[in-house]
Formats: structure tokens, sequence, C-alpha cells
């Protein structure tokens, strides 16, 4: 900072507040090199017959330091920041400006040139620096898929990059050629190792792994197509099935109906199912290692009605039961006579009606007239005979 000009009256002094600030008492001159970091008070005073004085308030403020060093060249990152107040090696809590700059991070996702800007202290005594934060373009390394294989040799099928890439593989597996995508591997004993496709381009470098299973040609596996199921109406359920990890799967219907939303999954939706019997096989399978098969038998109840009934007590057919009722959260029962006369009702109807009036005295044997609500305008009529 330069020396502090004054308009001054020859004759007068100037006079300091601290001892910290050096101010020529004729001049007015600061010496700031001499001077202390603080806020003062400089009076300046004239003596004789007319005496006057004056004052004002200077702060002499240290320069800020904007000093940050830039990294080396980044690899690009899908979620990595760069943390840029970890780079200020000058005086801190500043603010940064630039293309891509997020308050005091630089996100890692775009490749490119970045010049960035660090910005302390204000007015006069404000400092800045700027430098460029180079991010390149990380390579992508695709090992393939993980596999499962039946004997000692597998060909490795990853993804021909367009950098120098290679393999790293465990002990117990020989690579012909640890450069290769295609490269053909050998277990020494049966079990399962994971492979490493590292690819690199230029300081950047990205890794895939790969778990490969070799299996003895001889080596059982198991497959279970899960509990049988019996419903009532619906004609939807989930078939639920386990196997041997890794192995192949494939469901298929044997008898009955019904699509099969995901056949090579364990656990798949199944629509469309038949009243009655619906059976399905569940095939798992590696290669030409082994193979195994269980059935699931899916019973679907349809709605039934019955058209007579005999409450005579002797535990046979002695209540008015309709099946697949249980589908159903609405299920309001009405019963007629032959006048039309309500002799019966259940809101909630499961199985109740034993023959009797809602009195509790027993019907003649005749014909009667049933209205059964099952809600979602779902109305069935029909009639019933009480023959004891």
């Amino acid at each position: 900072m330069p020396p502090t000009p004054w308009i001054a009256t020859v004759g007068g002094a100037f006079v300091s507040s601290g001892p910290g600030l050096v101010v020529s008492a004729t001049t007015g001159e600061i010496d700031l090199s001499a001077s202390v970091i603080g806020t003062y008070t400089i009076q300046y005073s004239i003596s004789g017959t007319c005496p006057a004085t004056s004052q004002t308030t200077i702060t002499l403020t240290a320069f800020d330091v904007a000093m940050w060093a830039a990294p080396g060249t980044l690899c690009s990152s899908a979620n990595g920041v760069l943390d840029l107040a970890s780079l200020v090696s000058g005086t801190p809590g500043g603010t940064w400006s630039g293309s891509g700059v997020v308050g005091s991070t630089l996100p890692l996702n775009i490749p490119g040139a970045f010049t960035i800007t660090y910005t302390t202290g204000i007015g006069q005594c404000a400092a800045s620096q700027t430098q460029t934060v180079m991010i390149q373009a990380s390579p992508t390394a695709n090992a393939g898929e993980d596999a499962m294989i039946c004997g000692s040799e597998y060909t490795l099928q990853a993804q021909l990059p367009n950098a120098p890439a290679s393999w790293s593989a465990p002990p117990g597996i020989i690579a012909s050629d640890p450069y290769s995508a295609n490269s053909l591997v050998t277990a020494a004993a049966p079990g399962t190792y994971d492979l490493i496709w590292t690819v690199t381009s230029g300081n950047c470098s990205t890794s895939d792994t790969i778990a490969l299973t070799f299996l003895d040609r001889a080596t059982p596996i198991w497959v279970d197509a899960g509990p049988d199921q019996t419903l009532a109406v619906v004609t939807s359920t989930t078939l639920t099935g386990s196997a041997t990890p890794g192995v192949d799967l494939t469901w298929s219907l044997v008898m009955g109906s019904g699509l099969i939303a995901s056949p090579q999954d364990s656990i798949s939706r199944v629509d469309g199912l038949a009243p009655g019997d619906n059976l399905f096989i569940l095939t798992a399978s590696i290669n030409a290692c082994a193979s195994a098969t269980d059935t699931v038998l899916i019973h679907l109840d349809d709605l039934f009605i019955p058209q007579g009934f005999s409450p005579n007590g002797d535990g046979v057919n002695d209540v008015f039961h309709i099946s697949g009722l249980d589908a159903f959260s609405v299920r309001e029962l009405n019963v007629f006579d032959r006048w039309g006369n309500e002799v019966y009702h259940h809101s909630r109807y499961d199985d109740q009606w034993d023959g009797r009036s809602r009195a509790g005295v027993p019907l003649p044997d005749d014909t009667y007239f049933i209205v059964l609500n099952l809600g979602t305008d779902t109305t069935y009529n029909g009639f019933v005979i009480i023959k004891r």
C-alpha cells in the first residue's frame, strides 16, 4: 500500500493512537513496513492563537495469499469429487469460481480442462490465483459375466478395450495369454476363482472382476420347485423355486394352464391358471455336467355353489358349503322361500347356514332361492334344495 496522502497545514503535528502505527509527526506518512496490523486513530493538531484538531481512523490489514496447488491429471469418476479447499496453501476460507465448480468442490464425472480461480480477501487486499485442473477420461473395463463351467477350461469373454489391458489370476488358474480379452484359462482343481480384468489408459486404470466356478463332471446339483399350492378362485400366484447357485433354470408347464412370466428365474409370477390341477416342472442344469428336476402342483378351486344339502345332523353335508369364498372380501348371502320371504341372511358368509331360519327354527324341506353378493358388481342368483 502506498503512503497515505494528507492535507495538512504547516505547523501542525500527527499523532497515532497506538504504538503499532509508525507515522511521521510532520508529514503524516505511514511506514507500512514498520507498522503492525490493527485499527488506529490518527489525530492532527494545530497549536497557536487558533488551535484546531482533526482525526481519522484507519485499519491496516495483511495482504491475503491466494496460493493453491493444482493436482496432477485426475481420472474421471461417475461419483467422485475433488475437494478444492484441501489444495489451499495460502489464506483459507476464500471462494472458488470456474467451470464445473460447485461450492468448494469439482465433480470428476466429466473429462476436460477446467480453469479454476481461488479468491480471498476484499477490496485492495484481495488476492486470487487461477490454475487449470485436468480430468482424464477413465477407461471402461468389462470382464464379462460370471460363469459356471463343467470341466477345467474356459475361454474368457471380456469386452475388447481400446487401451492396453491384462488379466490378474489367482493361484490355481493359468491363462494362455494374460493380455487377451479371450484368453483360455485352465483351473488346476474344481472351485471358484476371481479373475480381474484391468484396462489402463495414461494415468488412469479401471478394473472389473468375474467369478468362475469350475465343477467336476460328477458334481451333483439340487433343485426345489417349492411347496404345492391350493388356491381359491384367483388365477395367479408366484412360483418359488430354488437350486444350486449358478445353475441354469427353466420353468415349464406339464399339465393344466399357466403363463410363466420369467421362465429362467427361480421365482416367477404365473398367470392364467385353470380350475383344477396345474403342474409345473423346474429344471436345473450346468452345461453337460448335471441336471435335476422337481415339480410343483397348483390346485385351483373355482367358485362352486351347491344346489342342495341335508342338514340332518349326521355330520355329512350338514351346512351350505360354498367353495372358493376365501378369495372374496365381500360375501353376503340372502336366502328366500318360494313366496319371496327372506328366511336367512349373513353379511359375511363362511359356511354358517345349517338349514335354520334367522330365528333359529329348522326350515322345512323345500326349494329356496339364494342371492350371493361377492362385491365388485359380482352377484350370483340360484336355488338350493333342503332335503333331510
